[in-house]
């Protein structure tokens, strides 16, 4: 008797444990960052870099415009999320910097980018330039105009020089550094742009 129930049975079992280690995990919930982005004649530029930042899990994504000037980057859904549209510095475009944008869902965005003066400059510490340091400008006029294009973001090369296509206006300057620990982590500068400049050194000060 015990043998027939078993013999019934044992299949069933067999077919359930077979199914379960060949069933194609579910796939993870993701989002897409979709878009186009455009000079201010309307035509698409491509090669501009694409950066995502996840205020949740704060991991980066990258991505870059094709030859239509599309993008489209795939995310985890969050409840916020930034994102930066970089051109290439010999575009002469300014970049574009997006902030509080709701990741729990599929964005997408037209980013018409503009012209903008170059502003040069350099990072020192104790006479020398410092590299790899993160420089983010950014405006002060009112207004989502100023919030999205008034800025940029670069780092300084191996003589600590920097390059960034400004709109005008004024601006302010943050260096951030979390590479030296003998050095400030933190230096800001303030100037307005009324055509391309060339800012004068600045030092990044000692860690008291």
């Amino acid at each position: 008797m015990i043998k027939r129930v078993l013999d019934s049975v044992l299949p069933a079992i067999l077919l359930a444990i077979s199914f379960a280690q060949f069933t194609p995990a579910q796939e993870k919930e993701s989002t897409l960052l979709k878009g186009k982005v455009l000079d201010s004649a309307g035509k698409p530029i491509s090669g501009a870099k694409i950066i995502i930042h996840n205020e949740d899990s704060h991991q980066e994504l990258s991505g870059r415009s094709d030859g239509d000037g599309d993008f489209e980057i795939e995310h985890a859904p969050c409840s916020s999320l930034s994102f930066d549209v970089i051109p290439s510095k010999k575009s002469g475009f300014t970049s574009a910097h997006y902030a509080h944008v709701g990741g729990e869902s599929s964005k997408h965005f037209i980013v018409q980018l503009h012209k903008g003066f170059q502003v040069s400059g350099r990072v020192l510490a104790e006479g020398q330039g410092i590299k790899g340091l993160e420089i983010h400008a950014f405006g002060h006029e009112p207004g989502t105009h100023s919030t999205v294009h008034g800025g940029g973001k670069t780092k300084s090369n191996n003589n600590g020089e920097f390059t960034l296509f400004l709109t005008p206006g004024k601006k302010t300057i943050q260096i951030k550094n979390d590479i030296y620990s003998n050095l400030s982590p933190v230096y800001q500068h303030e100037f307005t742009i009324t055509g391309d400049t060339r800012l004068p050194d600045m030092t990044l000060p000692l860690q008291k």
